[in-house]
């Protein structure tokens, strides 16, 4: 083998060995990434079912409600699962997230809870054709898991608003805040949040029962 050949495999290796790496460099760099492989983000629901046994909320029978569809704070109006490990500033879990926007999923919970609760004659998703004489206004003003020392307990915040149609008067103007312990990882913060939702809807309920029990003109009691 002559030393003419020597050096032509050797030159034709390095060059072969410089373009596998100029490859690899490139490919590393590429500003759109090979996302084949990655794993979808994982989808979470807020739900609300209705106990075998529910308790009526009083011995009220009042009149037709209408639920405004719900809405929320800046920070919460996504699909983004928030949450906080220091103050003033919101994260979202990169791989979990709500399937829709929590005041989204509210509204037929809280359709739902109200019309078992048997407080009202009718429970109505707004807007509706007709105007009912009491319509509740809701807004979501924090749902996030926070962490701190290790665990996290979640913070679910709702202003409501019920209104009285007929005489455009504000009846109620209350924030229930419900705060429950949670885990270490997303999922027992979506545990938590569903719990939340349930205390909320007992709290709500009762708040509501209250309120109306003083507005003799929008509610009647069965005669004994």
């Amino acid at each position: 083998m002559t030393p003419a050949y020597r050096s032509g495999i050797s030159n034709g290796m390095k060059a072969a060995l410089t373009l596998s790496v100029l490859s690899l460099l490139f490919s590393a760099c590429s500003p759109f990434p090979d996302h084949s492989n990655a794993r979808p983000p994982a989808i979470y629901l807020l739900e609300w079912h209705a106990p075998p046994l529910l308790k009526q909320a009083s011995a009220l029978h009042c009149g037709t409600l209408t639920v405004s569809p719900p809405s929320a704070v800046p920070g919460y109006n996504g699909t983004g699962m928030a949450y906080v490990t220091k103050d003033y500033r919101l994260d979202y879990f990169a791989k979990h997230r709500w399937a829709d926007t929590p005041a989204r999923m509210l509204r037929p919970i809280l359709v739902n809870a109200l019309a078992h609760s048997g407080l009202f004659s009718a429970v109505i998703s707004g807007p509706a054709p007709i105007v009912a004489p009491l319509r509740l206004d809701t807004e979501i003003e924090r749902l996030q898991q926070v962490f701190a020392q290790g665990t996290s307990h979640v913070e679910f915040s709702l202003r409501v608003q019920l209104i009285d149609m007929n005489r455009h008067r504000l009846l109620l103007n209350h924030v229930i805040d419900v705060k429950l312990p949670a885990g270490s990882g997303p999922y027992t913060g979506v545990i938590a949040s569903n719990r939340a939702i349930a205390q909320m809807i007992d709290s709500l309920i009762a708040d509501l029962s209250r309120t109306l029990g003083r507005a003799n003109r929008l509610c009647t009691r069965p005669k004994a």
